[in-house]
């Protein structure tokens, strides 16, 4: 974040105005988020079942939002996928530590590799795909409270009488709050199953059959903590 240096250097000296604010984002702007989803949703013409499946909305945030959020995904994806893998490095880098007939370079082409691709997953693809997620989530949370608060400017006296100001202020606060973190949530979720099975692969890879007993036993205790919860 030392993006915002300049302004909190500025903030000290003087009071801060609208032109030190930085510009938003054309993809987080939320006349062109608003534009993008009147594109998709159009709710005329379909049934109450059609609109209570909720397939309409999930196809207008997939048209906003499919790109950032998979390219994120693919970033935690590789993170993932150079985590798992640093322990056979690692394991490499011990073993030459320990025999001394093996050459000087070994050692430090493979310390430069812990150091460099540690760097690379953990310091940028991981808070990059972090941020990204937010980013989508914050975006998601405006588009809700700006499609809500206009919703509620063209109710009918009809619609108004069955709608009090409560519920629209708790889609607008609470509930359009955890938006953010339910997107954090799902992109874990989308790769979290593909960093498990790499991890069981290299684990039987390394250890062989005595590693399948180890899963298989993981497997069968997996319904324990839920029931705990």
């Amino acid at each position: 974040f030392c993006y915002v240096t300049s302004v909190v250097r500025k903030a000290l000296k003087q009071p801060l105005e609208a032109d030190d604010a930085f510009d938003i984002p054309l993809d987080s702007e939320i006349t062109r988020l608003v534009q993008l989803f009147d594109e998709v949703f159009q709710p005329k013409g379909k049934t109450e079942q059609q609109l209570g499946t909720w397939r309409l909305m999930f196809k207008a945030m997939k048209h906003i939002f499919a790109r950032r959020y998979w390219g994120a995904i693919a970033g935690m994806g590789l993170q993932a996928l150079v985590t798992t893998f640093m322990p056979l490095v690692l394991r490499a880098f011990i073993e030459w530590f320990a025999d001394d007939s093996k050459p000087f370079w070994v050692g430090c082409m493979l310390g430069g590799i812990l150091v460099v691709v540690s760097f690379i997953a953990n310091a940028l693809l991981m808070n990059h795909a972090i941020l990204t997620l937010y980013v989508i989530g914050m975006d998601v949370r405006s588009l809700v409270n700006a499609v809500v608060y206009r919703k509620a400017t063209r109710l009918s006296q009809k619609a108004r009488s069955q709608t009090n100001t409560g519920q629209i202020l708790t889609i607008m606060s609470s509930d359009s709050e955890r938006l953010p973190q339910a997107i954090l949530g799902l992109g874990t979720l989308c790769v979290a199953p593909f960093s498990v099975l790499i991890g069981f692969g290299l684990l039987a890879w390394v250890m062989g059959w005595v590693a399948l007993v180890a899963i298989l036993f993981m497997l069968a205790t997996l319904p324990v903590p839920m029931k705990i919860g």
